[in-house]
């Protein structure tokens, strides 16, 4: 039964020796892997020392088994202090090679008495018996006095590894106490089967402690793995431009980081490994409380991908800027690692800046130069309509006061939030669009526009054609101007502000909605001007008797809903007449 558990030890070492090369390339330093090495040996060495039938070949196996069992302990140690990152002096590391060297150099030369005056043979074996015990072939031992350089080698290196764990907690360094605590423990676990091995039931249990610990440490190594930061971080720096980094796992739980994150970020010093980093928020950080999110909002996908953000800090009493970017690790459908870069952007960030104040100011100078030519086109438009009003006997003052009805009237419209497509923009557009209705008069013969009186149907149609001329008038002026739709909206203005609701106007006789908005505005604000005003033909009509007009003809000259709100607007229309000059509808 004893043999084939032996076999079962080495053939299980074998295979987890296998794993580590298979899953965790790359991913560990050396020293596990020598570690795993150094125990398959071991193990190889007690099979054939139950399969052994004499003497000398029991002791090559005892050779082979101290050619991993004396280098054991030191492996263990130096998986340990790459974990709690500390450096161990070469001379130290040198020594403990050396002493394993040592340890194996006795075994090996077990019995050999002709190294001159010194007899070396004996020292740490005195003598050596083949014994069977439990079906299975054994060495029984005699003790020299060197025997005692390997327990004490263990006990001396589990010590100074408990002793670096607590200095790595107190230094508060990136270091995972509780899985430097397991390694440890895995290690007294090897000690105390060494000690009931010796001391209790004289056969060997070493490779029991071995198979155990074996299969711990393969599930330790799945989060051991991550910890070696700087081996992890190159597979993520080839794909990143990196000047920091910080890493977590799929938990949120913090792996580690290097010297310039932790300068740049001092809330990342104060993070321990293993800990969630929601846990540990001390301060209110932009960065740990963008990485959380990142961790348990983001898509899960199946291959390395990215995100970014620009993050200002205040490094060193300088105003900094850091591109932080966001790739993870899949393995096996999971998002296993997420690993952070930080980027010093700040010389990009000002450059970008300083061509942003230099855009904005082009772009100022631009837009007020623009706002200038717009103003002067207006200008110019505003000063062809009062021109064109001065030939018109009949509508003295009447640019300025439709120009002044249609802002009350399309604000009031604007307000009601009736009319989605009015916004702020739109209603600008159709109030400066108001001087320029009447501009095509300017084709109409003086004859016609001066007469005081009432035209004849002849005159009447000339002064019909006034839309069409207008609007190809404000078509030509505004062919340059870069605000399309306030040329199509002046243009409809002119062209159809006298149209009628029921298809009786002209000058295309359109009804309805196939009237533009804006001429049907127009055409109230026109229509009513004309009724409160004095003019060679006609006298001034009271308020009640032009909004009187406008309700009655609701639905057959003027759109119906448009008309309403009019109306609404009769008190603010009354306060604007009542403003004017006493002599403004003198003719």
């Amino acid at each position: 039964m004893l043999n084939l558990f032996y076999t079962i030890a080495f053939v299980f070492s074998l295979v987890c020796l296998f794993v580590l090369f298979t899953q965790f390339q790359n991913k560990v330093t050396v020293y596990y892997v020598m570690l795993f090495f150094a125990i398959m040996l071991t193990n190889f060495g007690y099979l054939l020392l139950t399969r052994s039938d004499n003497l000398e070949m029991a002791l090559f196996s005892y050779q082979v088994l101290y050619l991993g069992a004396s280098f054991i302990p030191f492996f263990f140690f130096m998986c340990l202090a790459n974990l709690c990152k500390t450096k161990i002096h070469p001379w130290i590391q040198t020594g403990m090679i050396i002493l394993g060297c040592f340890i194996f150099f006795l075994v090996c030369n077990y019995g050999v008495d002709n190294w001159g005056p010194f007899s070396i043979g004996h020292i740490y074996y005195k003598n050596i018996y083949i014994v069977k015990k439990y079906g299975v072939n054994f060495l029984q031992k005699d003790y020299g006095p060197l025997h005692t350089i390997y327990p004490l080698y263990l006990i001396l290196t589990a010590i100074s590894e408990l002793v670096m764990i607590i200095r790595s907690f107190k230094a508060k360094l990136e270091v995972s106490v509780a899985t430097g605590v397991t390694l440890l423990i895995t290690m007294l676990f090897t000690i105390v089967f060494y000690i009931v091995e010796k001391l209790v039931v004289k056969i060997p249990l070493i490779p029991f402690s071995y198979f155990f610990t074996e299969i711990f440490l393969l599930f330790l190594l799945q989060r051991i793995k991550y910890y070696n930061v700087d081996v992890i971080s190159k597979d993520f720096i080839s794909i990143a431009e990196v000047n920091g980094f910080f890493m977590c796992d799929n938990k949120g739980s913090f792996l580690g980081s290097d010297e310039v994150a932790r300068k740049w970020f001092p809330e990342i010093g104060e993070l321990k490994i293993d800990k969630h980093i929601k846990h540990s928020l001390l301060k209110k950080s932009e960065l740990l409380n963008q990485i959380d999110y990142w961790v348990h909002c983001g898509e899960i996908s199946e291959s390395k991908g990215n995100k970014k953000i620009l993050i200002s800090q205040v490094v060193d009493g300088q105003q900094k800027y850091f591109e932080v970017e966001h790739f993870w690790y899949v393995e096996n459908k999971r998002r296993m690692l997420h690993f952070i870069s930080i980027y010093d952007d700040t010389q990009d960030q000002l450059d970008r800046q300083y061509k942003d104040q230099i855009n904005q100011q082009l772009e100022i100078d631009v837009k007020s130069k623009s706002n200038k030519m717009r103003q002067a086109q207006r200008d110019l438009l505003v000063g062809l309509a009062s021109i064109i009003e001065n030939r018109d006997s009949n509508t003295g003052g009447h640019v300025q006061r439709t120009s002044d009805v249609m802002k009350i009237f399309v604000r009031h419209l604007e307000s009601t939030g009736k009319f989605p497509f009015l916004d702020n923009q739109t209603s600008s557009r159709i109030i400066r669009s108001a001087p320029m209705h009447d501009l095509g008069k300017v084709g109409v013969a003086d004859i016609i526009l001066k007469k005081p009186g009432k035209f004849t149907d002849e005159e009447y149609l000339e002064m019909q054609t006034h839309a069409e001329k207008g609007a190809k008038i404000v078509q030509k002026l505004l062919s340059h101007y870069e605000d399309d739709l306030f040329r199509k909206i002046a243009v409809n203005v002119a062209h159809f502000h006298h149209e009628k609701w029921n298809g009786k106007g002209y000058p295309s006789q359109l009804s309805g909605t196939d009237i533009p908005f804006e001429a049907r505005v127009m055409a109230l604000a026109d229509v009513f001007d004309a009724l409160v005003s004095k003019r060679v033909y006609k006298s001034r009509m009271s308020y009640d008797q032009a909004f009187e007009i406008i309700r009655k003809d609701s639905g057959s000259h003027f759109d119906p809903d448009l008309s309403v709100e009019f109306i609404q607007c009769r008190e603010k229309l009354e306060a604007l007449y009542n403003s004017y000059d006493d002599d403004f509808d003198k003719v």
